[in-house]
């Protein structure tokens, strides 16, 4: 489907948009974990999720800069995303959330939407060409390293306030890059998806973006249930996924 798109200046600061926090990217429904494990992470939902600036968020990463280093050391993915998932907090940055669980749909989730896009880049030959392509297009407030260090993850503030709209947004963001020739995760497209905290030492700021919008008839909002709601019986978390971050 070919998305008339339209740029638009942002009126917001972005950074001042508020994500809840979460201490790892484990949740109590999860099937692969001991009774125990399951009691302990069921003791700490019950509290509720803190709550920071998308900046503050970002930044986080400089505090747990021995844990990221060595995270990335590591060679064998499996035990990156073991340890990654265990040791570094997370945050929900498409939207404030007020719970993780898989089996509650996106409506029960969200507390309040931040009209943004978290993009996930994958299998990049050249990391820091990639970023300084990427910086060139006028809609990414921010792009930095991901946990692993060897791909990156920018953010896009979209022109709507319905999360209904986040699937149509990112399929048309997705189709945007692909002509600049860059691949975006499929699974970014869940409005309820966390990312585990980084660092990167150079990340790429534009406090001056633009915002990514359609024109009215670039939404079509004939999904099914299942397509909104995302699918209840995959992991609503992004670390724990086929790519490397």
């Amino acid at each position: 489907m070919a998305y008339n798109t339209v740029i638009k200046t942002a009126d917001k600061d972005i950074g001042e948009c508020l994500v809840s926090v979460f201490q790892n990217t484990r949740t109590p429904d999860g099937g692969h974990l001991s009774i125990p494990e399951k009691g302990e992470l069921y003791r700490q939902s019950l509290s509720e999720p803190y709550v920071m600036t998308l900046r503050e968020f970002l930044e986080l990463g400089r505090y747990y800069q021995s844990d990221i280093a060595r995270i990335r050391s590591i060679l064998d993915k499996s035990e990156r995303d073991r340890l990654k998932t265990r040791i570094l907090p997370c945050g929900s940055l498409s939207a404030q959330m007020k719970t993780r669980s898989r089996f509650a749909k996106d409506e029960q989730k969200i507390l309040k939407y931040n009209s943004l896009i978290v993009l996930d880049f994958d299998g990049l030959k050249n990391v820091e060409r990639a970023k300084e392509e990427l910086s060139k297009l006028p809609f990414f407030w921010y792009i930095g390293l991901s946990v692993s260090g060897t791909g990156l993850f920018g953010i896009v503030p979209i022109g709507t306030d319905d999360w209904r709209q986040h699937k149509i947004y990112f399929k048309a963001l997705k189709e945007e890059l692909a002509g600049y020739g860059f691949k975006v995760d499929e699974s970014c497209s869940d409005v309820g998806r966390v990312r585990v905290i980084s660092y990167d030492e150079h990340p790429f700021y534009n406090e001056k973006c633009s915002v990514f919008c359609l024109e009215d008839d670039g939404l079509d909002n004939s999904f099914e249930d299942d397509d909104l709601n995302g699918d209840e019986t995959s992991p609503d978390i992004q670390e724990i996924s086929t790519h490397d971050r």
